[in-house]
């Protein structure tokens, strides 16, 4: 049960590294705010993926020891790590 709860949570994560993936800083002009647009960019592409990893590892270690919590957090990382990733976003943005 658990690894299909693992199984569809990186499908559902690829699904929305795909739309993170997607956006694109407009217009391409070489100014000051594309370019920080995207170095905000290139941060998405490796914290996503890191937080997917840490959110499915602490899912499975709290699956050894409670099933039901550790199974939920498994199905609930990949919205856990957007939301972390948009948190991490708005605190550096600032």
């Amino acid at each position: 049960m658990f690894a299909t709860a693992v199984i569809g949570a990186l499908g559902a994560g690829f699904v929305l590294f795909g739309l993170l993936a997607l956006g694109e800083c407009l217009p391409r002009d070489g100014s000051a705010a594309m370019q920080a647009c995207d170095i905000e960019k290139q941060r998405e592409f490796w914290l996503y993926p890191a937080l997917m990893i840490l959110s499915l590892g602490a899912g499975a270690r709290l699956h050894a020891a409670r099933p039901i919590p550790g199974l939920a957090l498994a199905i609930a990382s990949p919205l856990l790590s957007l939301v972390l990733l948009l948190t991490i976003e708005r605190l550096v943005g600032r």
